[in-house]
């Protein structure tokens, strides 16, 4: 009699680790992705993948280099919607004379609109299974 109350409690504890696990499934997800500006791979750009819900800030974000990027799964991102945000730093920025006169390095610019950054409208829903390959076609 004690050996089947046993048993029945080891399938139970089986059960239940089953159904955890089961539950876990939904974890960081590997991210990948193609980027392109006007046709072109960008190369030497960021992108950044922002929660639309919950605290405010960055979740994840990889370099694109040869307009690919490739963030693992343990940094990767839970299933569910974000903001991306992809950026590019150009030579350009105007410096003071103050920072010309101490030697400071030259500024970089943004050199994607916008709506690809700063005020991004771009998107991409985070999938707990399947391939979470996005592809961005910047203008």
């Amino acid at each position: 009699m004690r050996l089947i109350r046993f048993a029945g409690c080891g399938l139970a504890v089986a059960m239940m680790t089953c159904f955890v696990g089961c539950g876990m499934q939904g974890g960081r997800q590997p991210v990948s992705g193609s980027v392109s500006h006007n046709g072109q791979p960008l190369n030497g750009a960021t992108v950044t993948f922002f929660a639309m819900e919950g605290p405010p800030g960055p979740i994840a974000g990889a370099l694109i280099k040869d307009g690919r990027f490739n963030i693992p799964a343990e940094h990767g991102l839970e299933p569910g919607t974000y903001k991306v945000s992809i950026s590019m730093a150009v030579p350009g920025g105007i410096q003071t004379p103050e920072e010309k006169a101490a030697g400071a390095s030259p500024k970089g610019k943004e050199g994607l609109p916008e709506k690809y950054n700063t005020a991004t409208t771009l998107t991409a829903e985070v999938k707990a299974s399947g391939s979470n390959h996005f592809d961005f076609k910047l203008e």
